[in-house]
């Protein structure tokens, strides 16, 4: 009986406390589960990678998104206009005899294994959504194709190659065939033979995801292009998919290719060496995270055009510099007998 009247009290209660509810004398409380304060996590480390222009692991310094000074905000404008400027197509290759010509415009090999992100990657570098297809299959690109990117380069008389037309782009971007799942022997001869043998060849930029430890595929790469004294960018992917702690993800990663590339450099002994062989910077990307033509500079894109342009050659900085002293002066003129002298007291 006791019990009966108890669970009745409770019950009573429970409707009197409903009725204030639903009066209004009571107001409602607004419930945080889980999983929406998850999703605002989320969220914001999506923005913070998604708006920043240079992602990149230096030695010793534990922030990868740093504070940008004009004269970069610049240069990261001017590498932007570079690879949006221009683009086309040139060809496809299965073998080294097959690739053009060419004596005139610099290039850059982009590498990483099957499923690592490099069509969304190079999509996201030039600018264009489709330039590379993008798949869910890993092993898609099957042959080396040659994009060239970037504006009309300006050749005195003297360089340009009687006989031929004149480059249409300052740069050629090579994508490859990734390594790892369902690659075939040949693409490996193919690739080392073009990093071995191509003369305008200026660097590789070697993609590892971020999602995944080094592969032995990876280790491989990096000792073919220390053998053959390729100039080296490093750069994983994928940033978006570490979740909030993704910039620690990377930070780790990132000291796991510099002791690689370290080590290398100690085994070979050929002059592949820290800062002109390889580079201690590794950049971070997340290519597939936003609209292409909203993404921009933005998921550490920025950082790796600007890189890559240093690399092959150009130099963003001097450009930049050389407009600032090219601004003429706008204010009144005066003559010499006009200007006030201050006199020393």
């Amino acid at each position: 009986m006791i019990s009966s009247r108890v669970t009745l009290h409770r019950l009573g209660l429970s409707c009197h406390y409903q009725t204030f509810i639903h009066r209004g004398a009571i107001p409602r409380t607004r419930s945080h589960p889980i999983g929406q304060r998850r999703q605002q996590r989320w969220k914001s480390y999506k923005q913070t990678i998604a708006s920043s222009e240079m992602l990149r692991c230096r030695p010793e310094s534990e922030t990868l998104a740093t504070k940008l000074t004009s004269v970069e905000r610049q240069e990261l404008a001017s590498a932007r206009k570079f690879f949006e400027e221009g683009y086309e197509f040139l060809y496809s290759a299965e073998s080294f005899s097959q690739h053009s010509p060419n004596t005139q415009t610099p290039e850059i090999i982009v590498l990483g294994a099957s499923n690592v992100g490099k069509s969304s990657f190079l999509n996201a570098l030039i600018g264009r959504p489709n330039a590379a297809r993008v798949s869910q299959k890993p092993g898609k690109t099957t042959m080396l194709n040659a994009f060239a990117v970037g504006p009309r380069p300006r050749l005195s008389d003297g360089l340009h190659d009687k006989g031929t037309s004149p480059p249409k782009h300052s740069l050629i971007v090579m994508d490859s065939p990734g390594y790892g799942y369902k690659s075939r022997s040949d693409w490996g001869h193919a690739v080392v033979e073009y990093i071995e043998k191509r003369s305008m060849l200026r660097g590789a930029v070697v993609l590892v995801s971020m999602e995944k430890k080094l592969l032995p595929e990876d280790r491989w790469i990096l000792k073919t292009l220390a053998k053959f004294n390729t100039r080296t960018i490093v750069v994983v992917t994928k940033a978006d998919k570490g979740g909030s702690h993704w910039a620690t993800t990377c930070r780790e990663q990132a000291d796991v290719l510099r002791r690689e590339m370290g080590e290398l450099e100690q085994r070979l002994g050929n002059g592949w060496t820290k800062g002109s062989g390889w580079m201690p910077d590794i950049y971070v990307t997340a290519a597939n995270m936003d609209n292409i033509n909203k993404l921009g500079n933005g998921g550490g894109i920025g950082g790796v055009r600007l890189a890559i342009l240093n690399m092959a050659g150009f130099n963003p900085k001097a450009e930049v510099e050389q407009k600032a002293e090219a601004v003429a002066y706008t204010g009144r003129i005066v003559s010499f007998d006009d200007i006030c002298w201050k006199v020393a007291p």
